[in-house]
């Protein structure tokens, strides 16, 4: 009997992982549709919006002013920037420091930074970070962080994390060309 029961859980498992792998390499096909993407009052009011169940746990502050001249997919830029900040909110412990949301420019690039003051990661997970299926949480699946560094990267940009001079916590850089023109 356990033996079927251990072959349920088998092809269950690998079900699912064949399911995660096919969504981490659709992410990777992305097509995205571009548009111009400005830091306007819709845009920060989605994103809060997107992220306010983890927010009621650590506060979230944006502060996007001068994320400007990019011509992006919104509703994949806002997947990305949803995904780096609940995972901010997650590594944050309950009633910590805020989660910052900070933009800048340099040099044809906007970066858009998701700053935290929670653990940090070990060595081991900040070596494969962009690496489908690496995760250091309990029930993380490990394709949040693939998945959005493919956006990225579709973008003509990149996602870099790093760790917080001297703090505890992580930032993490979103980085997409400026807008031509």
């Amino acid at each position: 009997m356990s033996c079927g029961l251990t072959l349920l859980v088998t092809r269950s498992f690998a079900t699912s992982t064949r399911s995660m792998a096919l969504a981490a390499a659709s992410a990777a096909a992305c097509e995205p549709r571009f548009t111009a993407a400005d830091d306007n009052e819709g845009n920060r009011t989605r994103l809060v919006q997107a992220t306010q169940s983890h927010a009621e746990r650590v506060p979230v502050v944006p502060a996007l002013n001068g994320v400007r001249a990019v011509t992006a997919d919104p509703d994949l830029l806002l997947q990305v920037l949803v995904n780096l900040v609940v995972n901010a909110c997650q590594a944050t412990p309950d009633g910590g420091e805020a989660v910052e949301i900070r933009a800048r420019a340099e040099s044809g690039w906007r970066i858009v930074e998701v700053v935290d003051r929670g653990r940090g990661l070990s060595r081991d997970v900040a070596a494969r970070l962009f690496s489908p299926f690496v995760t250091d949480k309990r029930d993380g699946h490990g394709l949040g962080l693939a998945i959005s560094q493919n956006i990225a990267l579709a973008h003509g940009g990149r996602i870099e994390a790093h760790p917080n001079d001297g703090k505890t916590g992580m930032t993490f850089a979103l980085w997409l060309p400026e807008a031509a023109g």
